[in-house]
C-alpha cells in the first residue's frame, strides 16, 4: 500500500526527473485533513513554457483516488494548449479550442511525455 508521502514523493520525482522540465517554479502541498493531499506545481519547460499540475487525492482503503485533477501546457507563445481535467466529474483532454471527453484521467508521465512529442513535433524541441 502507498501512503500519500510516498505517492507525494512519486510525483515531486517523477517531475523533478524528467528532461521536458527546467524547474519547478513554485510548489503547494497541503495535507487538508487526514487521507488528503493537494498537490499544486507551476513549472517551467526547457523551452520556458508554462506548466501547470494541480491534484486533488483522497486514500481510500488500499487505494489513493484521484478526485480532482487538471494538467495543463501553454506553447508556441501562449497560442498553443493542452490540458486535461476533470471538471463536472468527467475526463477531458483539451487540445487548443477542441474538447474531447475521455474515459479516464492520464498518468502525469503520459502527460509529460505527451509534452515531449508537442516540443519534438511542433517546437523542434
Amino acid at each position: 500500500m502507498m501512503t500519500l508521502d510516498q505517492y507525494l514523493d512519486r510525483i515531486l520525482s517523477i517531475v523533478g526527473n524528467h528532461w521536458i522540465v527546467a524547474e519547478i517554479e513554485s510548489q503547494e502541498i497541503k495535507k487538508p485533513a487526514a487521507g488528503d493531499l493537494y498537490i499544486r506545481l507551476k513549472l517551467s519547460t526547457i523551452e520556458r513554457s508554462p506548466v501547470h499540475i494541480r491534484e486533488y487525492v483522497i486514500l481510500t482503503d488500499d487505494t489513493i483516488e484521484r478526485e480532482d485533477y487538471s494538467y495543463q501546457f501553454r506553447y508556441e507563445g501562449e497560442a498553443g494548449f493542452l490540458r486535461y481535467d476533470n471538471a463536472h466529474q468527467t475526463h477531458h483532454k483539451h487540445v487548443n479550442d477542441e474538447i474531447v471527453e475521455r474515459d479516464e484521467a492520464p498518468l502525469l508521465i503520459d502527460f509529460l511525455r505527451e509534452i515531449e512529442q508537442i516540443m519534438i513535433e511542433e517546437l523542434g524541441g
